[in-house]
């Protein structure tokens, strides 16, 4: 984790400064203006043509372009919009369509290209990826959960669409099924932190402490200056009447992030109650 992570007031992480963690191989982030991007989007469309595409769902449909091209479908010029449009490709171009669209949080539209991509290729991980993620964006976290079942299908060792999946879950408070879509996470990547760390939260709130501060522990083997973790570590020990340890565990946090404030507070009330 390149950063720490960005909490709401229920303690649940809602992003991450910096990369992510898992790789999200989907994800495009061309540094072009949305607004010049979907202005031309808009004056190209498909030609009336069957695509010819493969069934290798492990390949992005852009493998049939000229290396010439590149540079023009990336600059977002009409000029590149049309070779796109003139090459059978054109799920990969509904692609790119929904991700700009979703960059703009136009989340509805960009749901519309992604469908309009898997219709032509329904073994596009890529597009049932982000589809899902669109739908999170909405709050329709079971249609969400359906599209990341979905590329589970067709990439069974995915870690993002498994971890998306557990993002799904905890939504709908389905903790349980979270935790063994956390543990496939940590099967493939047993080196992640912010997964333990999530893996912890969920455990907390199925009142399971003891397995919880082993994902925390875990998180910190990792990753030792994690303000946050270092604070729930101290919370479910305090769950656990370990108090002694609760209040290193608050000094930790304190230490890496001298602004977390509700650590400052539960070490200035452990210390009260121990009478120190």
């Amino acid at each position: 984790m390149s950063g720490g992570p960005v909490v709401n007031e229920r303690g649940e992480i809602i992003a991450i400064h910096g990369r992510r963690d898992i790789d999200n191989t989907y994800e495009f982030k061309w540094g072009i203006p949305s607004n010049i991007y979907l202005a031309n989007l808009a004056q190209v469309a498909p030609v009336a043509v069957a695509p010819s595409l493969s069934q290798d769902t492990d390949t992005l449909d852009n493998r049939n372009l000229p290396i010439w091209a590149i540079p023009l479908i990336i600059s977002g010029t009409l000029c590149g919009l049309v070779l796109v449009a003139a090459k059978p490709v054109f799920s990969f171009w509904w692609f790119i369509r929904g991700n700009i669209q979703s960059g703009s949080d136009k989340y509805e539209e960009a749901i519309a290209s992604f469908d309009r991509a898997i219709e032509i290729k329904p073994n596009f991980a890529g597009a049932w990826q982000e589809r899902g993620e669109a739908l999170e964006k909405l709050d329709k976290y079971e249609e969400a959960l359906a599209s990341y079942d979905k590329v589970l299908e067709i990439k069974p060792d995915d870690s993002w669409a498994w971890y998306k999946r557990v993002c799904a879950l905890e939504k709908l408070d389905k903790y349980e099924e979270a935790l063994a879509s956390y543990d496939k996470v940590l099967e493939i990547k047993p080196d992640d932190s912010l997964t333990w760390y999530k893996r912890g939260w969920a455990l907390e709130k199925l009142d399971k402490y003891q397995e919880a501060f082993a994902s925390y522990d875990k998180a910190l083997e990792i990753k030792p200056d994690n303000a946050f973790v270092w604070y729930k570590r101290g919370s479910v020990l305090e769950n656990l009447k370990r108090d002694d340890e609760a209040l290193e565990s608050y000094e930790k946090a304190i230490l890496f992030d001298s602004d977390n404030y509700t650590a400052i507070k539960n070490r200035k009330r452990l210390l009260k109650k121990l009478g120190r």
